[in-house]
């Protein structure tokens, strides 16, 4: 959104959710690369959003990379938990002029995380999905490898432009394959792409 101040940044969500609101539906958000340019820190932005009824989305931990990173919880009928998403601020750009990427302090985050539900859940695995806006590494080889049926199980959908993953490869798909909980990974960032590639297990999706 690139927000200069609270009052420009409720006047923007204010049209973004306002019907949401009304309809007393819970939401949430990650942050993206734009959403800084405006000169308003994330950390105040994350105030803002909170600040809405029914914004279900958190600052998360300090020591954290990252300004939004949390778990949210999918109940059944019965209030048992069945399944969460994680959800995680994917930065904006490096030293490297590069797109930003998963740090390895959200990386070990996710991993504790997801060991704790598994602990809370009777020692099963928990499904989950994930959501960030800058896309991985991956994303482009899921796409160069995608007629490949050892790597890519299925696709869907178009690449319209370029993919523009961070050049950074991190090892946060090594740590959810070990974890088997990640079904899915959902990015933002790219403006026209809309695809899904099974990549080894994990529906790597653009919206």
């Amino acid at each position: 959104i690139g927000a200069s101040n609270e009052a420009s940044l409720k006047t923007r969500l204010d049209f973004m959710v306002g019907y949401i609101e009304e309809q007393e539906i819970p939401w949430c958000h990650v942050f993206g690369n734009h959403d800084r340019e405006g000169g308003m820190r994330n950390t105040a932005q994350q105030a803002v959003y909170e600040s809405y009824e029914y914004c279900v989305s958190k600052a998360g931990t300090a020591s954290v990379s990252g300004v939004g990173n949390y778990v949210l919880g999918v109940y059944n009928k019965d209030d048992s938990l069945g399944s969460v998403i994680y959800l995680m601020d994917s930065g904006t750009s490096n030293s490297t002029y590069s797109y930003d990427y998963i740090q390895d302090s959200q990386i070990a985050w996710y991993k504790e995380s997801s060991e704790l539900l598994q602990e809370y859940n009777d020692g099963k695995v928990v499904p989950a999905i994930m959501a960030f806006h800058i896309p991985l590494i991956e994303n482009n080889t899921a796409h160069n490898n995608r007629d490949n049926k050892e790597i890519v199980y299925e696709y869907s959908g178009n690449k319209n432009e370029n993919i523009c993953a961070s050049a950074t490869d991190t090892e946060l798909l090594e740590v959810i394959f070990k974890r088997g909980d990640v079904k899915a990974i959902v990015t933002g960032h790219d403006h026209v792409n809309d695809y899904m590639y099974n990549y080894l297990g994990v529906k790597l999706a653009s919206s």
